[in-house]
């Protein structure tokens, strides 16, 4: 074998492994083994992964530029904590967003994506059914990487996608806090009918129907986080005061 060959293939090697533990991370991130807050042990997951910290050092990098890291000095790295206001303006922009996506996919989207779509639906009710919040958060997210894709934008996908994993993190955050405020069947059950009318439109082919139902779906999302961080802080409120009582 030539040595630039044996070359590429060790360089390969070399970008590919810190992408695989990235996304190890990712998975333990998103599914709230590693709670936001909380600090990403280098050393225990390089010894479970049996690899040597310098790829795990360089997924935690990846995952600070993204945005689902933070880094503090001679400390390591830890999952973001994101605060209501971050939140708020991270769906300023998926608002946004959402109208464009709607819009594109009601012009673009081929009839086998739309039956794709149209498939997931008995699949949000399985899990919504099963209680499971990873597994409604899991078959969400695959409602709109196939929304994203049926739009033929890879840069309004990655985009989108990277803002919706950050409000992912806000979510988990207020749950693993105030668990009793998540009424999840009833929550998901609204997110599943937006979900319904976004795919009825984009069939007709009314891309502003489909603009309105996608932006009037994420502002309902907006609008449910809010309600939730505030009846959490009243809750937290109310506990002090027990306390001090």
């Amino acid at each position: 074998m030539p040595e630039d060959t044996k070359s590429d293939i060790e360089a390969h090697r070399a970008q590919s492994l810190p992408s695989l533990v990235r996304r190890h991370l990712e998975h333990m991130i998103f599914s709230g083994q590693i709670l936001p807050g909380n600090k990403v042990n280098e050393v225990r997951i390089a010894k479970q992964l049996n690899i040597s910290r310098s790829p795990v050092r360089e997924a935690c990098r990846q995952l600070e530029q993204r945005g689902f890291l933070m880094a503090r000095v001679q400390s390591g790295s830890y999952v973001r904590q994101f605060n209501i206001d971050e939140i708020m303006s991270v769906f300023e922009v998926r608002c946004s967003l959402a109208k464009q996506v709607g819009l594109l996919a009601a012009e673009r989207a081929t009839e086998q994506e739309i039956t794709k779509l149209e498939n997931l639906f008995d699949e949000m009710h399985k899990a919504n059914s099963s209680l499971n919040v990873t597994n409604i958060w899991d078959v969400g997210l695959e409602f709109h990487t196939l929304l994203l894709e049926s739009t033929k934008n890879q840069c309004l996908a990655d985009i989108y996608l990277n803002l919706h994993a950050q409000h992912r993190l806000f979510r988990i955050d207020c749950l693993a806090q105030f668990p009793s405020l998540f009424e999840l069947t009833h929550l998901n059950k609204e997110a599943i009918e937006g979900r319904v009318k976004i795919v009825k439109s984009i069939k007709q082919r009314d891309s502003q129907l489909a603009s309105d139902s996608c932006g009037r779906y994420m502002a309902h999302s907006r609008d449910q986080s809010r309600r939730a961080y505030e009846a959490g802080m009243e809750l937290a409120r109310e506990l002090k005061t027990k306390e001090s009582a």
